[in-house]
């Protein structure tokens, strides 16, 4: 994580972070708890990531993980609640209503940052060799699922808060190797940032997307892992960035920091590459 005297400041925020168990997600919730921000963490694995939560609290944030599957609509709704739940006792709501005479209209919960970052890409393959279910949870999870969390969160997202999409350059490049599910899937990410920039606009709520080239995480060797060992995808990916070399997380996640605080208000509807110029 790198900081600066003049990173922005998201004290008093809270922000959900789907998928940030490992990788991208990971790197932006630890970074957005560095610049002042409570953190919700979203993870589908049978195991919480408790590292993540550990150094977060280490920062001096609260932090809760919720575990919820991005393909599955009841799970989403359900984290949902959750997270509604976390938010209230940040705002310091009493958990119980008051009855009687003395009852008082409860504020609602509300949240200020939504990172759209959980995804799967299915090993390239060219067309003659895609699966109709790797298509299908692919969708699920990288576009639908997005979607649904943020029809059921909208309520609670506070008056100029932010949504980051997490998209990728692969809705824009042309893959020799096949990537019609996983960049199409993206694709379709990237137009619901330009229609939600629209739709949520009255409200002062900003909607950009993310656009990372080859990062190193798991899910960039696991995708590639026909295609050659890490250190040989770290090259061949190298020599596609005109940059000279492979992303790290923390490269993507400064971007997402700054897209959350006050800077950026006056920018939306954007799809902002966190590449190294690959895809320009």
């Amino acid at each position: 994580m790198t900081t600066s005297p003049n990173a922005p400041d998201l004290t008093g925020k809270l922000a959900l972070v789907t998928g940030s168990s490992r990788g991208i997600g990971k790197a932006i919730a630890i970074l957005l708890a560095g610049r002042g921000a409570d953190i919700v963490l979203n993870y589908s694995s049978d195991s919480p990531p408790t590292d993540v939560q550990e150094a977060i609290e280490k920062l001096g944030r609260a932090c809760t993980t919720v575990k919820a599957d991005m393909g599955k609509p009841d799970q989403i709704i359900q984290m949902v609640e959750e997270v509604k739940k976390f938010a209230a006792e940040m705002a310091g709501v009493a958990s119980k209503h008051s009855t009687g005479s003395e009852a008082q209209a409860r504020p609602e919960p509300r949240i200020d940052i939504l990172v759209n970052n959980a995804a799967i890409a299915p090993p390239s393959s060219p067309i003659t060799k895609l699966r109709v279910a790797d298509y299908d949870r692919a969708m699920d999870i990288n576009a639908r699922g997005p979607l649904i969390l943020v029809q059921a969160l909208y309520p609670y997202i506070n008056d100029g808060g932010r949504i980051i999409n997490i998209g990728s350059v692969s809705s824009r490049l042309q893959n020799p190797r096949g990537d019609s599910i996983y960049g199409g899937s993206k694709a379709l990410l990237d137009f619901f940032t330009r229609a939600w920039a629209a739709e949520f606009a009255s409200r002062n709520i900003t909607v950009n997307a993310v656009l990372p080239g080859a990062t190193s995480t798991d899910m960039l060797y696991e995708a590639n892992a026909q295609h050659g060992t890490k250190e040989e995808l770290n090259a061949m990916f190298a020599k596609q960035t005109p940059m000279g070399r492979v992303g790290d997380p923390d490269d993507v996640a400064q971007v997402v920091a700054w897209l959350s605080s006050e800077s950026a208000r006056w920018v939306t509807g954007q799809h902002i590459m966190a590449s190294g110029g690959l895809g320009v």
